[in-house]
């Protein structure tokens, strides 16, 4: 039975935390993209970065940052962060998220190095590097832009046609993952399809597709009332 594995980017095979905060920071406050991380603000940061699933939704993160200080309950944020959902805020989140693409465009042409070392592999990448090399390989599904990914996977040595990858504009396009999911099962006769993600919301959206397991991943940027599974039992299910 022919088997595609369907893998998030961001929070399963690349530890993007830095480069979100660093870029945010810039697009939400202004001031240098190379100034000092403020570990206190940093930490408040990846605390809640499980509430993303596209870029211009960290806006929300340093806007409740900004409205609740740092030290603030996490129900607090939760609150905060679900009030700010139900408001109005598609211009500033416009606008703070053509500051972010811009600055990650520019870091990528004019500090290449700079910017790749924002952003680091996990374990898994690892594990699952020889399946790229397969005539099967796996599908990247992401929020991230497609020239991002390419970038970051080809430092690890992984050459990634596009074709490959849905990202960003694909899912702004379809209306999420599951969409892109389904209809990429329906037209390549796919029966069988395995899915990780690290965000819940995307797991639970995608479940219920005919031939599609969907495994989330425990170690990203998951909520934390819903801690997901580990690479290796991810790795047993893949292998199964």
């Amino acid at each position: 039975m022919r088997m595609t594995l369907f893998l998030d980017f961001d929070g399963v095979l690349f530890d993007s935390l830095l480069e979100a905060y660093l870029l945010g920071r810039f697009a939400y406050r202004g001031g240098d993209v190379h100034e000092p991380v403020e570990e206190e603000d940093y930490a408040v940061f990846a605390s809640l970065r499980f509430f993303i699933t596209y870029s211009a939704q960290y806006w929300r993160i340093f806007r409740i940052i900004e409205l609740c200080g740092p030290d603030a309950s996490l129900p607090a944020y939760r609150e905060a962060y679900a009030r700010l959902v139900k408001e109005e805020h598609s211009e500033e989140m416009r606008v703070f998220d053509e500051r972010f693409l811009g600055l990650r465009k520019k870091l990528i042409t004019e500090e290449h190095a700079f910017w790749l070392s924002l952003s680091k592999p996990y374990p898994f990448l690892e594990a699952v590097k020889p399946l790229f090399r397969s005539t099967l390989s796996p599908i990247i599904v992401t929020t991230k832009n497609r020239d991002a990914v390419v970038e970051n996977m080809a430092q690890e040595g992984i050459v990634v046609i596009p074709e490959k990858i849905m990202d960003k504009a694909d899912c702004l396009r379809a209306g999420g993952k599951r969409s892109l999911i389904a209809d990429f099962m329906a037209r390549e006769s796919i029966e069988h399809g395995v899915f990780i993600d690290d965000i819940l919301e995307n797991i639970r959206e995608c479940e219920e597709l005919p031939g599609l397991k969907c495994l989330h991943a425990g170690w990203g940027y998951g909520d934390p009332l819903y801690p997901g599974l580990s690479s290796e039992e991810i790795l047993t299910h893949i292998r199964q």
